[in-house]
């Protein structure tokens, strides 16, 4: 019988791309889980090499070869190769990750294939995914992709107890609520990300003192405001979300809401309301909308790869007291701190909502020329209005209008305290110092009397902004 020719490397397929080990932390031991290599070609593969990335807990055995490195392979068409993988744990560990993290490099003809290892370090809440959603091709995804996931028990109550650690999509399914109690630590591994699904709810009520913390698994100092470490929270309409003295930090896109009912051109109403919320370090967009009604207070959304807040599609907003500021420096940032609008995309044609945006002693800055962008169809009304605002804008901002800006200053520094550091506290000889609307604060004192900070808003004009200055 001849003997097949030699495969491409686009035949070996795995059976997954990340082996997370569930191991219980009762005592000392292992875990094993075995990793599933296919030839799905007519031809032989050669597999070069299998090693350990890194000097880790982690081992492997490939056909009865023991790694850190091991290799040469043949698997023939349609058939496999099983590498076990085992990792030895302690519980009493001291000062363990919260993830250990490794990867296998395998080799074949001069291309490389990368899985991550991956086991719990803590005695944490694990919720590790249970089911796939499989998409397929399409023109934006030419090659599909699979999506992890696991469905959350309905009324889950989180605690700070312990902290929460979430791989791949933990979902809130539809009439179900997720409850987190203040001073929890959530945590996201790699892209995972918290789903609050059509109907669900999501009530994250931190306390002035006890802050709600979303972040990725990584924590040591270098790892501390990277951004891009996990991917986003994504809340669908059909019900009232809530977040209080929440920080969500290093995501690609911090929170996201999306109405699938005005996607599809349905109406329809959703809330998304936040208090006392700061959104940092997102390698995509912080606050992203598509069709969501946002309430908002004390929000601080600074240091975004992309847009800071982009509300489209649509919907009322009304954000007070907010600071929208960007100072990205790790890329060429091309898009504005906000953007806002009645429309979005689907497919070659455009969606069209309502749109009726508030914005009240706010400051809307950054290091670009203009941080402040809007776009609109005709097929939906489109009303906004600045109220007491700082704006950076270009020089060929629209000519203001009494309708639409009835009081607004334009390109006056705020002179913030530390823009590297986070605080976003103004000046008192800046552009935001003492030009607050006080009727805004005292029609609702308990939102807005104090500042994202605990500061008292005090003085008879105080500053715009998330963030009272020392005046």
């Amino acid at each position: 019988m001849e003997e097949p020719g030699l495969g491409n490397f686009s035949d070996l397929t795995f059976d997954r791309d990340t082996v997370f080990f569930d191991t219980v932390f009762t005592q000392l031991g292992s875990s094993t889980e075995v990793l599933k290599l296919y030839n799905r070609g007519n031809g032989r593969i050669n597999i070069d090499e299998i090693r350990l990335m890194g000097n880790s807990v982690f081992r492997f055995n490939a056909n009865g070869i023991p790694g850190p490195t091991a290799g040469s392979f043949f698997i023939d068409p349609g058939d496999s190769l099983y590498v076990f993988i085992e990792v030895t744990l302690d519980p009493n560990g001291g000062n363990s990750p919260l993830i250990y993290e490794d990867s296998l490099l395998i080799s074949f003809g001069g291309a490389q294939k990368k899985v991550v290892l991956a086991a719990p370090g803590q005695d944490a809440l694990y919720y590790l995914p249970t089911d796939t959603l499989v998409f397929p091709p399409s023109p934006g995804n030419p090659a599909g992709s699979i999506l992890p996931y696991r469905i959350l028990d309905c009324a889950t109550e989180w605690r700070p107890e312990r902290p929460v650690v979430i791989v791949g999509y933990l979902v809130v399914d539809s009439t179900c609520t997720l409850t987190i109690q203040p001073g929890t630590q959530v945590h996201f591994f790699n892209n995972g990300a918290l789903w609050v699904y059509r109907g669900g709810n999501l009530q994250a009520l931190g306390e002035a003192h006890q802050p709600i913390v979303f972040q990725g698994t990584r924590l040591p100092q270098a790892w501390a405001e990277q951004p891009g470490q996990w991917d986003r929270i994504l809340i669908n309409d059909g019900g009232s979300s809530s977040l209080q003295h929440c920080l969500i930090k290093n995501a690609f896109i911090g929170l996201q809401g999306d109405h699938l009912g005005k996607l599809n051109g349905n109406a329809g109403a959703s809330q998304l309301n936040l208090h006392n919320v700061e959104i940092r370090n997102s390698s995509g967009i912080g606050l992203y909308t598509r069709g969501l009604n946002v309430e908002a207070s004390n929000l601080l959304i600074h240091n975004c790869g992309q847009y800071g807040a982009a509300f489209t599609l649509g919907g009322t907003v009304r954000l007070r007291h907010a600071t929208i500021a960007n100072y990205w420096s790790r890329s060429n940032r091309t898009s504005p701190s906000l953007f806002f609008s009645n429309y979005a995309l689907s497919g070659n044609s455009s969606i069209a909502a309502p749109l009726n945006l508030q914005v009240q002693n706010s400051i809307v800055y950054g290091n670009k020329e203009s941080e402040l962008e809007w776009d609109s169809v005709a097929a939906a009304t489109f009303n906004y209005v600045f109220d007491h605002c700082l704006i950076k804008a270009s020089d060929d901002y629209p000519t203001p209008l009494s309708t639409r800006f009835p009081q607004v200053w334009r390109n006056e520094n705020p002179k913030f305290s530390n823009t590297n550091s986070g605080d976003y506290r103004p000046a008192n000889d800046g552009g935001a110092a003492n030009r607050a609307n006080p009727s805004v604060i005292s029609a609702s004192p308990f939102l807005l009397r104090f500042d994202l900070r605990g500061r008292n808003r005090s003085s008879n004009v105080p500053d715009l902004g998330a963030e009272e200055g020392d005046n």
